[in-house]
């Protein structure tokens, strides 16, 4: 099934809600000296919801972005050199050619700038 960014922007939202109400409930927690068991089991399920969440946005939300600008390869600036990059020497032509790490990057370009480049 395909998304389109907005539906992956969304989701994102919810799991960042979510990961900040679990490490809230898990901060009120260990504060309050609460059972070590309930604390392992908030800590076990932030550890599951990260990892949830990265593989959304290494497999599906990266390929929306992908397939959507890989059809009219915008330029791009690094924004650790402020040097513009064409979308194949960022990304390259098959999305399943991206390493894991460089698919944040990805979706850095629609999330408020996350990633190692801009749009120009």
């Amino acid at each position: 099934m395909e998304y389109s960014i907005k539906e992956c922007s969304n989701r994102l939202k919810k799991f960042y809600d979510e990961e900040k109400r679990l490490n809230n409930e898990l901060d009120s927690a260990e504060e309050n000296n609460s059972d070590l068991s309930y604390i392992e089991k908030l800590t076990n399920d932030v550890e599951k919801l990260i990892k949830t969440k990265d593989e959304f946005i290494e497999n599906i939300y990266a390929l929306a972005v992908f397939e959507k600008y890989s059809k009219i390869k915008p330029l791009l600036v690094r924004i650790r050199t402020q040097e513009e990059v064409s979308w194949e020497k960022a990304f390259g032509n098959t999305f399943d050619s991206i390493p894991k790490g460089l698919r944040h990057s990805l979706v850095g370009l629609v999330e408020d700038d996350h990633g190692r480049y801009i749009f120009k």
